[in-house]
């Protein structure tokens, strides 16, 4: 008998000290949990703001980069239009020419 109860004193201390550990590790895994998020969360927004400075300068170097393009485009639009006043020009007096030659070639 005595045997017994120890052992069934052994067991309920087990099982007390078992549930003990369950509820440290309880209590430990939320610890754990709850640091991990904030941890993430910082992280997260540390992240975002970066990727954020980031992507304003990629979009200042674009819009620099489109403003030098305008620029160009600009300048070739400029050149195109004297060129294509040139070629009139050479194509009026050209015309001109071929008419008085006809003229000289009739008269």
């Amino acid at each position: 008998i005595e045997f017994g109860a120890r052992m069934t004193s052994v067991e309920a201390r087990l099982r007390q000290e078992i549930g003990s550990a369950q509820e440290a590790l309880k209590g430990e895994g939320a610890a754990i949990r709850e640091r991990l998020v904030r941890e993430l969360s910082a992280s997260a927004a540390k992240l975002k703001s970066g990727l954020s400075d980031s992507g304003a300068a990629v979009a200042k170097k674009v819009e620099s980069e489109l403003k030098r393009a305008n620029k160009a485009l600009v300048a070739l639009d400029k050149k195109f239009d004297r060129f294509d006043d040139r070629i009139t020009i050479q194509t009026r007096d050209q015309e001109e020419r071929v008419r008085k030659i006809e003229r000289r070639s009739r008269g």
